[in-house]
């Protein structure tokens, strides 16, 4: 909101809880977000699913960002359904999408990898013009060959996990 104008942000005052669920304590929200350096030309890149609470995802992105000298944010955007975010009209340079919306993603892009399609879910969404719509893809693919790479081949695997991460492991 700071960067688009705004003259306020909303955030829990120190020392005090939160006025509602998923408001964030202001001394987070300065370290983490940034928002009296956030530019006009930063990136928007948005994290879905429900709930959010749990999420670290943007205390790890948003000073590696910083580190690197680039302007953008990564935030958070709790919703019970992905339609909210994909039709929200905010600028946003791309989603990873999380539970439990990996399934509903896929169905709700315009377009989907072929990963994406394979897995049966996706966990990042990238958007295309106003005409071709959101591409849905899947890094989680990706993710799981990097880290098996090194495992010799027949070695015994178990698998734990049912949701769009566990799919695109199997």
């Amino acid at each position: 909101a700071l960067a688009w104008g705004s003259c306020a942000t909303y955030a829990a005052a120190p020392g005090c809880g939160a006025a509602a669920p998923g408001q964030m304590d202001l001394a987070d929200l300065v370290r983490i977000y940034r928002p009296l350096d956030l530019r006009r030309d930063a990136r928007l890149y948005a994290l879905a699913g429900w709930p959010l609470a749990h999420t670290q995802t943007p205390s790890f992105f948003n000073p590696w960002l910083e580190r690197a000298g680039l302007p953008d944010r990564y935030v958070p955007f709790p919703c019970t359904d992905p339609r909210d975010l994909i039709h929200s009209g905010l600028p946003l340079e791309g989603v990873a999408v999380t539970v439990p919306h990996k399934e509903t993603a896929l169905q709700l892009a315009a377009r989907s990898s072929r990963l994406a399609r394979t897995a049966g879910a996706c966990n990042t969404l990238l958007p295309g013009t106003d005409a071709d719509g959101w591409l849905a893809t899947n890094t989680d693919v990706w993710g799981v060959r990097c880290a098996l790479r090194r495992v010799t081949a027949g070695s015994r695997t178990l698998l734990l996990g049912c949701g769009g991460a566990a799919c695109a492991a199997a």
